[in-house]
Formats: structure tokens, sequence, C-alpha cells
């Protein structure tokens, strides 16, 4: 099964017409068939849009590996690091900058924004 082929098995299980499935991700409807059918390739920009819109898993939508849809996340930080494919580290400092209080947190802007040279 090709990505192509994926692409239209999921739009099929979200019961969407192309015209909506692309929509949501904002590409037309005969964008969507080409992809569908091979006609055209499917870029990086559109593999993340429909990933990100969908929940779906980048590694089962480019080679059919693993579950369709990423797991639903437990919180506001499993969700933002699932958006924005964060690794671990990204997530840690994430986790542990919202524990600051306030006023350690104006501390750490503080010293990034001498860092930076702001």
């Amino acid at each position: 099964m090709t990505i192509n082929d994926r692409i239209k098995v999921l739009r099929t299980k979200l019961k969407l017409s192309q015209f909506d499935f692309g929509g949501r991700i904002g590409i037309t409807e005969s964008a969507v068939s080409n992809y569908e059918n091979g006609r055209r390739s499917i870029s990086e920009q559109v593999k993340t849009a429909i990933t990100r819109e969908y929940g779906v898993n980048k590694l089962w939508l480019e080679s059919g590996e693993g579950s369709m849809f990423l797991p639903k996340p437990n919180g506001i930080i499993e969700e933002i690091s699932a958006q924005y494919e964060l690794k671990e580290t990204e997530i840690k400092i994430l986790r542990n900058y919202l524990k600051l209080s306030a006023a350690q947190r104006e501390d750490f802007i503080s010293l990034v924004n001498k860092i930076l040279g702001n």
C-alpha cells in the first residue's frame, strides 16, 4: 500500500468527502483526488497538515508501520508535544518551566533575554 492509498484509507475511515478532508488542511478537492490517485506527490507540508489535523501517526502515513492514529493525549503538554513533534528533552523543559512560580518565570525570562542580547 502506498502513501496515496493510505490517504484514501484515512479519509474513508474518517467518513469525509475529498472536499471536506482537503478543506480542513487547506487543499482543494482536486488535490486530494490527485494525491489518492498517485498523480501528484505529497509534500512534507501536506503530510504535516494531515498528521496535525487528524491525529495521524506520521510513521503510518509514510510507511504503513504502526497504528493509523496517535494515542489521545492525556493533557495539554502531551497534545502540544504531539502537534509539534517535541523531543523528550523539550517536553522536560516545558514541564519544568510550568512548575516554576511566577517570580521564577520572570527571572528565567530575564536570563534568556540576557543570553539572547535583548
